[in-house]
């Protein structure tokens, strides 16, 4: 049984324009040179004239292998064609040859610190918003109270009981005896 990292795939999907009953216009072919034999999609042994989606599967592959993917145009109608090349399988080491001076894929990615200081932002910039405007509202909520004279909670002084409105105990019922 094959794992991920022991085989490389490549595949290669482009448009064509119709016009031809029996043939490919504007074709691309994939070929890939591994330990010095070409593959060919599509289990062929030679480039695939057909269809417009080719992959090659190349097994056994080792740490250190070096694979050469070529895209050739053939029975082309313009200059130019549209077309996604995807490799899929385990790619250690350094990433593309053309910057020789970078490090490797595993010795700079820091894409796990990255999102996780992501997520940790996503999740508390907004709660600390919520938890500011919930305590803003219980201040304004305090002080419009206090400002209408809602809060009435009876306080001692001198042993007589003072309302918010500066009436004591004694002279509510010093008024209902009189």
């Amino acid at each position: 049984m094959l794992t991920s990292y022991e085989h490389l795939s490549y595949s290669l999907f482009s448009g064509s324009n119709p016009g031809c009953v029996s043939c490919l216009l504007n074709d691309l072919d994939l070929e890939v040179e591994f330990r010095n034999k070409t593959y060919y999609p599509n289990g062929r042994n030679g480039p695939d004239r057909d269809n417009n989606a080719e992959r090659v599967i190349i097994e056994g592959v080792k740490d250190g292998d070096v694979a050469t993917i070529t895209v050739t145009g053939y029975n082309l109608m313009q200059n130019f064609q549209h077309y996604a090349l995807v490799a899929t399988g385990c790619f250690g080491g350094v990433a593309n040859q053309n910057f020789v001076d970078q490090c490797s894929a595993f010795e700079c990615d820091n894409s796990l610190l990255t999102r996780r200081a992501i997520i940790l932002m996503a999740v508390c910039i907004p709660l600390a918003v919520i938890l500011c405007c919930c305590a803003v509202a219980m201040c304004r909520r305090r002080s419009s109270k206090k400002s209408r004279g809602g809060d009435l909670t009876p306080v001692e002084v001198d042993s007589a009981v003072v309302y918010g409105d500066d009436k004591t105990e004694g002279e509510e019922g010093q008024k209902e005896a009189a």
